[in-house]
């Protein structure tokens, strides 16, 4: 059995509302959505990081991939 989207959608909804102490309640999501955009800025602030890093290491890699782009 199948229970329809919209039906889920309002018992989540009417379960937010009832309660602020469960888990689906607006500070809790919009602290979660914060976590994810911080984890993911972190991640990719890392990942240039290191990439530059290895770029300045090995100029033969970074005329290669400037070659690859097309800066020239």
């Amino acid at each position: 059995m199948q229970i329809p989207l919209q039906y889920f959608l309002y018992i989540l909804q009417e379960n937010m509302k009832m309660t602020k102490d469960g888990y689906f309640h607006n500070e809790n999501l919009k602290s979660l959505a914060l976590d994810l955009f911080v984890a993911g800025t972190e991640t990719t602030t890392s990942t240039l990081h290191w990439a530059i890093i290895l770029m300045m290491k090995y100029p033969e890699i970074q005329s290669k991939y400037f070659h690859f782009i097309g800066l020239q």
